[in-house]
């Protein structure tokens, strides 16, 4: 999958330096040494079971980076505005259940982490956070946003999963990727399509049962992640989203694939294992950008002879079906160049025919049965 991890990847430098001898310069894990030399303290991390806050933070003025995740806070004092040099701050995993108005003024935070808290709803002020590039809020009791989206006008991540919002207002955001697992959506909601930025849409485990047709509006869109919803019909609208390399529909209630799948000419991952699929449309074999293909734990006895023509596949799964033989067109998948990867576990081949597969293939291609 395509992810956006740029925003992350300093981070994960910081952390690892915890397990050498020496911080770097400017990073402190003690607030004792830290209060030393407080002008000098550039990032915090204090990840040490505390009940409260620790007050003395607010002396580090020129804090960029603040990580007090996993502690056991119940509340965050006003005087966190004091923090005014912020970049990231941490707060997940505490026992938050509200927050003080007075975060809206940390105007420099580009990265805010809430999850895993009690919080029922997130200030108004929220809306003053205009450079926040990516916000967490998944893991807590929000059934809605209650501030205006369309201020944060650098947002390009909302991490929403595991709440129990059933509405979801984003209008007019400019989000690029939006998570918003494990809610209790039963629909797509209408205001995600006035976000035309948006490239990345994880909805899956909701209780979704239809795409609208609006969907269509969202012409940068890249990957459509759907698993686990209610989802009874393949959603042909997709096709109108000449942008898209990504469709997910695992875990539906799918039965037919329609034999005009191959307008999906686009699609670099094709996912839709564990749905009631017993046919694969031989137009499937018109794919040909599709890297990846996987149909595993669906109802399929035969495979098309035209699936031996995708030339860019490397992995493909059909675990857990009913097959007992293959199209001797699978030869073509035989390439030297590149390495491709077949999954046929707990199917019906007989022994005679898994080796008479295994003959078929003789370069770079790994075989499971």
């Amino acid at each position: 999958m395509f992810k956006h991890l740029a925003l992350y990847s300093f981070l994960f430098l910081v952390l690892s330096s915890c397990f050498k001898d020496e911080l770097p310069p400017g990073t402190y894990d003690s607030l004792d040494k830290a209060l030393q030399n407080p002008s000098s303290v550039k990032k915090l991390i204090l990840r040490k079971g505390l009940e409260e806050f620790p007050m003395e933070v607010l002396r580090l003025e020129n804090l960029t980076f603040l990580d007090l995740g996993f502690n056991k806070f119940t509340e965050i004092p006003a005087d966190i505005q004091k923090l005014s040099q912020l970049e990231i701050l941490y707060l997940d995993g505490n026992q938050l259940t509200h927050l003080p108005k007075e975060i809206g003024r940390l105007q420099l935070l580009k990265n805010l982490h809430l999850g895993e808290n009690n919080l029922q709803e997130l200030p108004s002020e929220f809306s003053n956070l205009t450079d926040l590039l990516s916000l967490t809020v998944s893991g807590n009791r929000i059934d809605t946003l209650n501030f205006n989206m369309s201020k944060l006008i650098n947002l390009k991540q909302l991490f929403i999963d595991r709440n129990p919002i059933q509405y979801l207002d984003i209008s007019n955001s400019s989000i690029i990727e939006l998570y918003a697992r494990s809610c209790k959506l039963d629909t797509i909601p209408t205001t995600i399509f006035s976000c035309s930025n948006l490239k990345l849409i994880n909805l899956s485990e909701n209780s979704i049962k239809d795409i609208p047709n609006n969907i269509i509006a969202l012409q940068k869109l890249n990957e459509l992640i759907l698993d686990a919803n209610r989802i009874e019909n393949f959603p042909e609208i997709i096709y109108g989203i000449n942008s898209l390399r990504g469709l997910s529909l695992q875990n539906n209630q799918i039965s037919v694939l329609p034999q005009n799948i191959s307008e999906l000419d686009s699609i670099y991952y094709f996912l839709i294992g564990n749905n009631r699929i017993s046919q694969i449309p031989a137009s499937i074999g018109k794919l040909q950008n599709l890297n990846r293909f996987e149909a595993a734990q669906n109802r399929i006895e035969s495979l098309p002879k035209e699936i031996g023509d995708m030339q860019e596949l490397h992995q493909l799964d059909f675990s857990f079906n009913a097959l007992s033989t293959l199209p001797e067109e699978f030869k073509k998948l035989d390439n030297p160049r590149s390495a491709r990867y077949l999954l046929f576990k707990e199917n019906l081949f007989s022994d005679s025919e898994k080796e008479k597969i295994k003959s078929y293939f003789t370069n770079n291609v790994s075989i499971t049965f």
